[in-house]
């Protein structure tokens, strides 16, 4: 029921976005510079997966195809970013994401968007305040694999008693003299 409310919500939202460039269906807009030229097959991200799609297409009467914003911003992948971040935060892998999503994003696509997503949760961490935070102890603890090294900094009992309040990780290399 909510996929097909999605779809008809995308379906109304295309055709009032065609109707503003050209004018209603019968009855163009003699002064637009735009005009209706059929549809076409193609998809979008929604609720998650890839679903087919039929676009209405644009033209301008100089230029070519006009790219309707409202589908480029369904077809778009940013759309499953929060939903494959939460599937990677409960622990589902980044490789199964093409099955969960029924190949709506590639398995490499998945890795990038996790990755992008953890730059974003480590800057926002390392950059907030910490200065009216009370800690009881600081731990740093590190792990290597290879020759690269996770640091890994936590401030104990910044609340209350027994909790923990992460400050701040770094990935580097691991250099033996």
């Amino acid at each position: 029921m909510m996929r097909k409310s999605v779809r008809l919500g995308l379906m109304a939202g295309l055709e009032d976005e065609v109707t503003a460039l050209c004018g209603p269906r019968y009855q163009p807009d003699k002064e637009s510079p735009y005009h209706r030229a059929g549809s076409k097959k193609g998809s979008a991200s929604l609720n998650g997966t890839k679903e087919p799609v039929i676009c209405p297409r644009v033209r301008h009467e100089e230029d070519e195809e006009v790219k309707l914003q409202l589908y480029k911003a369904a077809r778009s992948q940013r759309n499953l970013f929060a939903e494959l971040v939460s599937a990677v935060s409960e622990g589902r892998s980044t490789r199964g994401l093409t099955r969960h999503t029924k190949g709506a994003v590639s398995k490499s696509a998945a890795s990038r968007m996790w990755a992008e997503k953890s730059m974003e949760q480590l800057e926002f961490l390392r950059s907030r305040s910490l200065g009216e935070v009370d800690f009881l102890a600081l731990q740093i603890d590190g792990v290597s694999a290879g020759e690269q090294m996770i640091v890994l900094a936590v401030g104990e009992g910044a609340v209350d008693v027994g909790s923990e309040l992460p400050i701040s990780s770094h990935i580097g290399t691991l250099t033996m003299e």
